[in-house]
């Protein structure tokens, strides 16, 4: 799935800046806001928190060692050093067309087998919907 291939580059990344940082708090997770991006992360503010240091500039050097631009648009820093992800469409399609090969699968083969529909659609604001 595409946030645990976005994870291990961040995690890569992360251990270039940090060496020592345990790799299991590293983590990408689905961005609550779509406004703010389609992953997101957090890990790098509690690390920077147990190191005393500045988030936003651990943040800022893990993304110049991050190199996700097969599979994201953007990434980019916000807040107090969150990192957000921009997924491409492309990658969306390429893993979904995997899925559908039997790789990198992220649910169980059907014993019998069926036509499943995927859409997905951004909400649109509240300011939006008139």
């Amino acid at each position: 799935m595409l946030h645990q291939i976005l994870e291990e580059h961040l995690r890569a990344a992360t251990a270039a800046v940090l060496p020592d940082a345990d790799p299991r708090v590293l983590q990408v997770r689905p961005c609550p806001d779509p406004n703010f991006g389609d992953y997101q992360t957090p890990s790098l503010i509690a690390l920077a928190k147990e190191r005393k240091i500045n988030p936003r500039q651990l943040a800022a050097d893990v993304l110049a060692k991050l190199d996700v631009s097969l599979w994201c648009d953007q990434v980019e820093i916000a807040g107090a050093g969150f990192l957000n992800f921009r997924v491409k469409t492309t990658a969306v399609a390429q893993t979904l067309e995997a899925a559908a090969r039997g790789e990198h699968l992220f649910y169980e083969r059907a014993t019998q087998p069926r036509t499943v529909v995927v859409d997905s659609v951004r909400p649109m604001s509240p300011s939006r919907c008139t």
